[in-house]
């Protein structure tokens, strides 16, 4: 890989944050401030008397802005002022470390948010309990934070917890994620319905397939005369105890993340509903379409999505308020 030609993919971001930190950040800043000679050859060679990994320290350096590549020599900017001022403040270089790496125009911000975001609160804690798998895949962004003092490991629990320090860094996280124009909303919103709709009919053409003839004329899409009903489709479920309704969910789905929003009145129908309500999310593709061999059925979803913690984190984040109508004072009112 060219380090100076480093491109945004997640692998290479990763590769990157895995193998940096604080003490070789300050190593290369230091080497930087205080040589006449900044050759590239020439500063690796003064950095490796001190520190290691030099290609991705430089990477970072020059992904967050702070390092120049100008014809081969090696330039700090004048946004790296601040950050070799701070290289004898323990917290300070860490403060701005984290403050670089999250910058707007950083490449590293969606992999620090993501993973910030998977926190989930208990109690007064933002905790992180990973698999297995998704330890080694968070190990690089986990470590980055870990060496920053954002993130620690609590052995007794086998968890992770963010510091109290890091509680703007979580609310910045969930920020970053959700958009703030207008138009950019009303966009997405608009982009959410047609994909929405484009599940549907793609659901439609399966359960058609799936019920073969004698029974795909009796499949309604519903949601296409009533937009707001508690589930898109009701087809059948034909099998050897009978033929029973089947009233089917659409979600249109990230393929990585599955994500997906639950209606209150969704969730309702589901529980009332239980073996007779199935959830399908179907995956689609950023170029267009949908990836229909990966389409995921979830029969009871109540049960077997909303119930399954240690495969879907759900999140609950609306809470509608109402303030109550005392006889009393509506009594004072009206007098």
């Amino acid at each position: 890989m060219n380090w100076l030609r480093m491109s945004d993919s997640s692998d290479d971001l990763s590769a990157v944050l895995g193998r940096v930190d604080t003490k070789q950040i300050c190593q290369l800043l230091s080497v930087l401030a205080s040589s006449e000679i900044h050759r590239l050859d020439f500063i690796e060679q003064r950095y490796a008397e001190g520190a290691r990994n030099f290609a991705e320290t430089l990477s970072f350096l020059l992904q967050v802005s702070w390092v120049a590549n100008v014809g081969g020599n090696l330039q700090l900017t004048p946004s790296a002022a601040q950050a070799v001022e701070a290289i004898a403040d323990e917290q300070g270089i860490r403060n701005a470390i984290l403050d670089a790496a999250i910058a707007e125009a950083s490449p590293f911000g969606k992999a620090v948010a993501e993973y910030i975001k998977s926190f989930e609160l208990e109690g007064s804690k933002l905790m992180r309990r990973p698999t297995m798998s998704e330890r080694s895949r968070e190990r690089p962004i986990r470590d980055f934070l870990m060496d920053l003092r954002r993130v620690s490991y609590i052995q007794s629990e086998d968890s992770y917890v963010l510091a109290e320090a890091a509680a703007p860094l979580y609310v910045w996280a969930v920020n970053r994620s959700r958009t703030t124009s207008l138009s950019k909303f009303a966009q997405l919103q608009r982009r959410r319905e047609e994909l929405g709709y484009a599940a549907e009919l793609v659901v439609l053409d399966y359960e058609r397939a799936r019920l073969g003839s004698n029974f795909s004329g009796q499949i309604e899409h519903v949601s296409a005369g009533s937009p707001f009903s508690c589930y898109d489709i009701r087809s059948l479920t034909v099998d050897a105890g009978g033929i029973q309704e089947r009233y089917i969910e659409v979600k249109a789905v990230d393929p990585e993340s599955m994500q997906f929003f639950w209606s209150r009145s969704e969730i309702d129908a589901a529980t009332i509903l239980s073996s007779r309500y199935y959830l399908y999310l179907l995956p689609y593709l950023q170029r267009g379409g949908f990836k229909t061999d990966a389409l995921a059925i979830y029969c009871d979803p109540v049960r077997t999505l909303l119930g399954n913690r240690d495969d879907w984190q759900v999140e609950e984040d609306a809470v509608i308020c109402r303030k109550r109508q005392h006889p009393s004072s509506t009594a004072s009112l009206e007098d």
